[in-house]
């Protein structure tokens, strides 16, 4: 017998295969607790190495499509230019008109309505009251035809850069069949226009602060059709404005 064979014997041999079996079955119990307790974990380190490869995967799709949506512009640089012009002049008179028309309504609304200077008839102090009724009632008409003139501008002009918005639209999906790369071109020219949209908007709001300073300096020769005041004693009777 050698010497493990004693050492095992020395005990009991039962006691032996019972140690032997007490250290399979804890080798198990282990396998089996590393399986069930890190399961979830590695499966967690899987699904963000995972995430993590197609969030770089997507970031350098979206690098290369953002630099040939760059070059698709740069390619048709010329017309893309001129139509962001044509655009610009498109949209400033549909808000000059529209802004102005919705400006214009409220002054008319007003009581007394409000009537610019510029569409006052000119009266003088000979003028017959007849007459100046006649007028007066021509420049109030005047000033409504005004108001609808402007309004047919401004859906003319809103149609225009519409057409222009549709047409660059064309030109993007002719020139790239990837989707991709027309989206970021489309981008593009929205970012542009956009700020076009605000520099008008600017020039707009100064205007308008312009326009109501006028309307106060203005109110001083108001008047209405049952008293008439003459703010230019040197105009002719055969003088009229509409």
């Amino acid at each position: 017998m050698d010497i493990y064979t004693s050492k095992v014997c020395s005990c009991n041999c039962q006691c032996g295969k019972e140690k032997t079996s007490d250290s399979k079955t804890n080798g198990r119990a282990s396998d089996e607790s590393f399986t069930y307790a890190d399961q979830e974990k590695i499966a967690g380190l899987l699904e963000r190495l995972q995430t993590s490869v197609a969030s770089h995967t997507k970031d350098k799709m979206h690098d290369d499509a953002k630099q040939q949506a760059l070059a698709l512009k740069n390619s048709m640089l010329a017309d893309w230019t001129d139509a962001l012009n044509h655009r610009r002049r498109g949209y400033w008179n549909y808000i000059l008109n529209k802004n102005k028309r919705s400006l214009y309504q409220e002054w008319q609304n007003e009581d007394p309505s409000f009537l610019p200077l510029k569409f006052r008839p000119k009266i003088s102090n000979s003028t017959d009251q007849q007459v100046r009724e006649l007028r007066i009632d021509g420049a109030h008409d005047c000033y409504r035809r005004n108001i609808d003139e402007m309004k047919i501008y401004e859906e003319k002009h809103k149609k225009k850069f519409l057409e222009v918005d549709h047409s660059i639209d064309n030109s993007i999906q002719s020139a790239t069949s990837d989707k991709l790369i027309a989206q970021f071109a489309k981008q593009l020219w929205t970012n542009e226009t956009k700020e076009q949209e605000a520099r008008s908007l600017q020039i707009w709001n100064k205007k308008e602060r312009f326009l109501r300073r006028k309307k106060h300096e203005e109110t001083r020769y108001s008047y209405s059709s049952q008293s008439v005041t003459s703010y230019d004693n040197s105009a002719s009777e055969d003088d009229l404005t509409c």
